[in-house]
């Protein structure tokens, strides 16, 4: 079974595929869904892919945190 890398960034595959030979990019459109929980928006993902592709993916998420600091007044 084939490993698909789901990005749509050359750059990101290039990267991916010198520690991982085997692996081929899938470069779909996919939604990206509004969402906190990074393991939701990875999950929509996947499944969303397996409609276009079978086997078994890669998927990168950069989680950016955002955090707010009240002063004491």
């Amino acid at each position: 079974m084939k490993l698909h890398f789901l990005t749509g960034s050359k750059n990101k595959f290039e990267e991916v595929k010198a520690v991982l030979e085997e692996v081929e990019q899938l470069d779909i459109d996919l939604p990206e869904i509004q969402e906190i929980d990074a393991i939701k928006i990875i999950k929509a993902k996947l499944l969303e892919a397996l409609n276009h592709q079978q086997g078994e993916f890669l998927v990168m998420r950069k989680v950016m945190k955002k955090f707010s600091f009240l002063k004491d007044r």
